[in-house]
């Protein structure tokens, strides 16, 4: 489930109730045009498309009052389905599994982000941009796995180094794989993707996004950790350890000890 709570805020008029279509709010007697907000696809939305229209909003506003817009509800979008006039800097519409934020708007400027289910920035539109950006930042998942190399000695570096970079600031070793900054797809992928992460509150067990194997973290303490890779058959192929740059094959594979639930 995404984590809302702790996105929505107290409007003029009372508590934020999360809506889907914005509406605008006589403002000085002016009816804004309206736009059409990206509509969800596939069981998502593109957020790209979605803060480009918002931008194009945006620009509408300032045309009319000499300044970006501060607050979802002066906007106006052509939606059936719309929110109260308490949506502020947050908006989620319906069907959307992001959530977009005006982080700042004055009178020359505005930006506006696109927010994954953990709060990461997946894609941000400004004034004087003509497309959006993505953000996917220093852990974007793989765009496609090498063929000629194993799934695991792909991945596990990978989350190796998130694994490093965890100790560093927590002096300990995670226990857990959503406590890690990791992301992974062996398939093709919006950066959006919630499975591209582990899920929130999660275990330590996961399969990211289209990938063979399950990656479990064995053991972890603030010297020592251990994660293995198995397929369907619970048995450890590879693992990777601290101090190793690359996994490697378990010569004696046998069963992993404990069970979780598998993602």
């Amino acid at each position: 489930m995404m984590r809302i709570s702790h996105r929505l805020r107290l409007g003029r008029t009372g508590v934020i109730a999360l809506g889907c279509g914005l509406v605008a709010w006589a403002v000085a007697g002016w009816s804004p045009p309206k736009f059409a907000f990206g509509r969800p696809r596939d069981g998502g939305c593109d957020p790209k498309a979605c803060v480009k229209e918002a931008a194009t909003a945006m620009k509408a506003f300032r045309n009319a009052h000499g300044a970006y817009a501060s607050e979802w509800r002066l906007l106006d979008f052509d939606r059936f389905d719309r929110p109260t006039q308490q949506n502020i800097e947050w908006w989620q519409p319906s069907g959307h599994d992001v959530v977009y934020k005006i982080v700042a708007a004055d009178r020359d400027h505005f930006l506006i982000q696109a927010l994954n289910w953990d709060d990461r920035p997946i894609a941000e539109i400004r004034d004087g941009m003509a497309e959006p950006v993505d953000l996917p930042g220093a852990n974007a998942p793989l765009a496609r796995l090498n063929p000629d190399v194993p799934e695991p000695r792909q991945f596990l570096p990978v989350a190796a180094a998130a694994m490093d970079a965890f100790r560093r600031k927590e002096m300990s070793y995670a226990t857990r794989w959503d406590l890690l900054e990791v992301a992974f797809s062996a398939i093709p992928y919006h950066i959006y993707n919630e499975d591209v992460r582990p899920a929130w509150y999660g275990d330590n067990q996961w399969r990211p996004r289209g990938c063979e194997y399950t990656y479990k973290i064995v053991s972890a303490d603030k010297e020592h950790f251990l994660i293995q890779a198995y397929r369907w058959n619970n048995v450890a192929e590879y693992e990777i350890r601290e101090g190793l740059a690359e996994a490697k094959s378990v010569q004696k594979a046998g069963p992993l000890a404990g069970r979780g639930t598998r993602n």
